[in-house]
């Protein structure tokens, strides 16, 4: 479905003028539509209700198939805000509206952060501090994964490389029913790559993912974390910190808002405004070809998913976070440094 509908819509949003243009801060030639989550998105959660609709009904009770549903509304109303924002653009303050009210929808599906599993020595915490986490967490999460949205393939990358790793992490338990999705989404992703990293903008063949594509992958990938953290209360002494196994997946996109946050903040600019100062934007100064920075940041991520489980068998939760600030640091100083070292000996 998405390969035969993708390039319908592809020529659709050209011939109604719903690209994206270039200039000093995007990188892309050409103007090349941003649907690419128009199509996947709703195509991947409308076959998963179908591929579930059999369990749902005869398996699971009343109260989980709400809950269910209300996780999907979720998605949807970002999925909603990401069109309108991809065809006629939003103020960031109109998005953070409906990421609240996602969060609040996740909170009522009774899907929200209860446990921090010993993260700054917090474990259970009470029903109201865990909403105001779960709410903060969609809008930091969802913005996060907007934001890492650079370079083509590198969104869908991180989100394969998430809906991998939680396909394996929820086959055990009431998680299982989330499989699907993740399977569905792993296909649809597939076929966007096609059409975005090797597409051609003078063919009416590339696009991009859009807001409608990555708000939704955000809080798509922060419920499959939700779920983790919430049914995989284990014997930390014997196993994974479940903080750090529920959220592994997140730790890049997430590391790299705090960065550039702490640089807006220092030079004294508007913390919303964008700019060019993610680690994409890094690794294309320091002289790396789109494609290449995409697949090393999609490598990066696996690399601190392992190294985060690995490390979480042995140290303390608090410690594996402290080690990872670290060396993101280290990373992006070593970066700047040899791009300030080319730049001046191209001088």
């Amino acid at each position: 479905m998405t390969w035969f509908l993708m390039p319908i819509v592809i020529k659709y949003a050209v011939k109604r003028s719903i690209i994206d243009q270039p200039n000093e801060r995007k990188i892309h030639e050409g103007n090349i539509p941003r649907i690419g989550g128009v199509v996947f998105v709703p195509i991947a959660l409308f076959l998963s209700l179908v591929a579930l609709f059999p369990v749902l009904i005869q398996f699971i009770p009343i109260d989980v198939r709400i809950n269910f549903a209300l996780q999907i509304l979720a998605i949807l109303l970002l999925f909603v805000v990401g069109c309108i924002d991809d065809i006629k653009g939003l103020r960031y303050r109109n998005k953070f509206i409906a990421q609240f009210i996602s969060g609040v929808l996740l909170c009522c599906s009774d899907l929200y952060i209860t446990n921090l599993h010993g993260v700054f020595g917090i474990y259970e915490i009470p029903e109201m501090c865990g909403w105001a986490i779960t709410v903060f967490a969609v809008i930091y999460c969802t913005n996060a994964f907007n934001f890492i949205d650079g370079v083509d393939g590198q969104a869908a990358l991180l989100a394969i490389t998430a809906f991998v790793y939680y396909g394996f992490v929820l086959m055990s338990g009431s998680g299982i029913i989330y499989i699907p999705i993740c399977v569905i989404m792993i296909v649809c992703l597939m076929v966007y790559l096609r059409y975005n990293v090797w597409g051609n903008p003078e063919n009416q063949t590339k696009t991009f993912m859009g807001d409608a594509g990555s708000l939704s992958l955000g809080c798509l990938i922060l419920i499959l974390g939700c779920v983790v953290n919430s049914t995989n209360v284990i014997d930390e002494s014997q196993g994974v910190n479940v903080f750090i196994k529920a959220f592994a997946p997140l730790f890049l996109p997430c590391l790299d808002v705090v960065r550039v946050v702490i640089h807006r903040s220092r030079e004294g600019r508007n913390l919303f405004e964008a700019d060019k100062n993610h680690i994409h934007h890094k690794l294309l100064a320091y002289g790396w070809s789109p494609n290449k920075v995409s697949m090393s940041v999609c490598v990066m991520n696996v690399v601190i998913i392992l190294l985060s489980i690995v490390m979480a068998r042995y140290l303390n939760c608090n410690i594996v976070i402290i080690v990872l600030l670290a060396l993101w640091t280290a990373l992006n100083m070593w970066l700047t440094k040899s791009i300030m070292k080319n730049k001046r000996t191209m001088i």
